[in-house]
């Protein structure tokens, strides 16, 4: 049993949401700074009291019989909570009977931390502001483990998932899908212009036919003009066919009819 499995455990009972639970809280910041609580809990819930809960963990025992020759350096801390209590790795390792009249005994008992004796209500000081600097650069630290955590986790998530075929999301499946549709059009377009022209386009010349495409393409637009000019020459000029036989006709007609006699005077 380890110190940070306890931590663990004590985190588990003594975490959020009613709890925020910070490790190695000293008792001042920089120089100040000559003791350190293994663990804190601030109570959150107003309706349970806002209160500040203490830890020491020993996970040996000759690791709690050194902290027990000499107890009272832990009240450079436990003097602003409302509970202490020594959190062992094992019932073996803490004898009830050792205990300090202010402190309480938990033991790891399989998975879970068995209360052995609870610790008595204490009367807690007035926080301290160096003390108040600590427990906040504590909670900050914590939460900047945290999202570095959270970080790795995503990072090594993410490289997972590229190397693994199987972890890749929709998305990443569906854009993969349309890339290679994609490159299919591009492919069967360019196999259709081979096929058509038989001009082959690779890296060396494809600037040299894309050239030549757009030349052709642009004497195709002039040459569609001027077919649509002498299309609209060949109407108007067909249109004054039609009149000129027109009045052919009418001249034709008026030539045919006889002549009107004159009427005598």
């Amino acid at each position: 049993m380890t110190a940070a499995v306890v931590a663990a455990m004590l985190e588990k009972t003594y975490g959020p949401p009613a709890y925020a639970f910070m490790r190695e809280v000293g008792n001042s910041t920089g120089f100040g700074c000559n003791r350190h609580a293994d663990a804190l809990a601030l109570s959150l819930w107003p309706s349970r009291g806002i209160y500040l809960i203490g830890f020491e963990i020993k996970v040996s025992r000759g690791d709690w019989l050194r902290e027990l020759s000499d107890p009272h350096k832990s009240e450079s801390i436990q003097q602003y909570c409302s509970k202490w209590f020594v959190a062992a790795g094992s019932e073996s390792i803490v004898e009830p009977a050792e205990l300090p009249e202010t402190w309480g005994l938990l033991a790891v008992s399989g998975k879970r931390l068995k209360t052995i004796k609870q610790a008595p209500p204490l009367e807690p000081r007035p926080l301290d502001k160096k003390f108040v600097a600590a427990v906040l650069r504590k909670a900050a630290e914590a939460q900047a483990m945290a999202l570095k955590q959270e970080y790795e986790r995503g990072k090594a998530d993410g490289t997972a998932a590229a190397f693994d075929p199987d972890r890749c999301n929709q998305a990443t499946t569906r854009e993969l899908e349309a890339l290679k549709c994609q490159y299919n059009s591009l492919r069967s377009s360019v196999s259709n212009f081979h096929d058509a022209s038989g001009v082959q386009i690779d890296n060396w010349n494809g600037g040299d036919v894309g050239e030549i495409v757009g030349l052709m393409n642009r004497l195709n637009m002039r040459f569609r003009s001027a077919e649509v000019a002498i299309r609209e020459i060949e109407f108007g000029a067909q249109h004054l066919i039609d009149r000129v036989k027109t009045w052919r006709e009418i001249v034709s007609e008026i030539e045919r009819k006889p002549a009107i006699p004159e009427v005598p005077k």
